[in-house]
This record gives structure tokens, C-alpha cells and sequence, in this order.
């Protein structure tokens, strides 16, 4: 049987922007609000 090659990426680790893995998903969702938000900032400043 062929294997699905539409995994869900939320089920593979994600990697931060310090190369380390992201264990909780609150940690990554959380670090990817404020990146977001960085970015708005930048577009002000």
C-alpha cells in the first residue's frame, strides 16, 4: 500500500528560528504570533 503524501505538517516537529525543535504546540503558536506582530511593527517603524 502507498504511503500518504499528504502528511499533516502539524503532526511533524517544527523547528525554531534558534534550530531547536518545538516541543508544545502553545510555544510554537505563541512564537508565531509575535513574529507576526514583530512584522507589523516593522511596516510602522
Amino acid at each position: 500500500m502507498a504511503t500518504n503524501a499528504n502528511t499533516h505538517s502539524s503532526l511533524l516537529p517544527e523547528i525554531g528560528p534558534d534550530g531547536l525543535m518545538r516541543e508544545a504546540p502553545v510555544i510554537a503558536y505563541t512564537e508565531k504570533i509575535i513574529e507576526a506582530e514583530q512584522l507589523q511593527l516593522k511596516k510602522y517603524v
